[in-house]
């Protein structure tokens, strides 16, 4: 027997919102920063608790990037830096990639 059809879209939603729960529950601790990473913490006076909160947003663009369950987010693409700005991102995307393009030539 076939199963009834619901509207369109509603399978994907009902999916997407289970994968979403099971991606809280098996969520794993965040990784050790390095010891420049902790440094910079340190001098901005950035508490563990703001810290985690910030990994958090971290894992979820992860999580947006990534069709199975991220349990431990490490990097995101640059694209996905994007999505933290919620509102007048078209006026933002340019000098967010203008940083982002900036910060990488630093590195080399």
């Amino acid at each position: 027997m076939a199963e009834p059809e619901g509207p369109p879209g509603l399978k994907e939603k009902v999916l997407a919102c289970c994968r979403s729960v099971y991606a809280a529950i098996v969520k794993g601790s965040p990784p050790e920063p390095c010891d420049e990473v902790l440094d910079l913490f340190q001098a901005l006076c950035v508490p563990k608790r703001q810290q985690l909160m910030m990994y958090q947003v971290f894992h979820e663009l992860k999580q947006g990037e990534e069709e199975d369950v991220v349990k431990t987010a490490i990097a995101v693409k640059r694209e996905s830096i994007y999505e933290l700005v919620l509102e007048r991102r078209r006026w933002v995307e340019d000098l967010l990639r203008c940083l982002l393009h900036q910060h990488l030539e630093q590195r080399l």
